[in-house]
């Protein structure tokens, strides 16, 4: 896994968002995509 993806992994988690999904689609596929599914319940500030 890149580092950037780390990153924003990382960065998701610090704002208390639940990452529920990492994966990619092609194998082979240049350069790497990531896709990140992620979910956030906290109640909405105003």
């Amino acid at each position: 896994m890149t580092k950037e993806v780390n990153s924003v992994i990382s960065a998701l988690e610090e704002h208390k968002i639940q990452v529920t999904a990492l994966h990619n689609h092609m194998l082979t596929e240049q350069p790497r995509l990531f896709f990140i599914h992620f979910w956030e319940s906290a109640p909405r500030k105003r």
